[in-house]
């Protein structure tokens, strides 16, 4: 079995999804983040259904805290990481007229300031290791 550790955010459906059941079949040890428990779940099932390995964690990224015991409880669980595919993100489907600034801070939460603190963690758990690769999605 591969032993390279990935993290894969919003992993519950679309690209996420489809990139999580691809490190599945290379068999990557796989840490899967998103808001939508029972989608996650079934990510993992099917997954560790192909033989692989994978572990959800449900997780709301705009609640820093959460998210960042959420990458306590993975980097625990598996002690090094390989590969961080940023991908989750949100999208308002109505005119910008009509936006409120508070659905505009969860967009900004969730897209940009989630999607950053990910990725320092990332940077500083493989910068020892002087390996790892981090792909972020926009």
């Amino acid at each position: 079995m591969n032993k390279q550790v990935a993290i894969v955010t919003g992993a519950s459906r679309g690209i996420g999804k489809a990139i999580a059941i691809a490190l599945g079949k290379e068999k990557m040890r796989l840490a899967l983040l998103a808001r939508s428990t029972d989608q996650l779940q079934e990510v993992v099932d099917h997954i560790r259904a192909a033989g692989g390995e994978a572990l959800a964690v449900s997780c709301d990224l705009m609640n820093s805290d959460a998210l960042k015991a959420s990458l306590r409880e993975i980097y625990r669980r598996f002690e090094s990481l390989d590969l961080l595919v940023s991908n989750a993100g949100i999208f308002l489907e109505k005119p910008i007229a009509e936006i409120k600034l508070e659905e505009w801070d969860r967009v900004l939460r969730t897209n940009l300031t989630a999607s950053f603190l990910i990725c320092q963690s990332a940077f500083l758990k493989m910068k020892d290791r002087k390996k790892g690769r981090i792909i972020a999605i926009a």
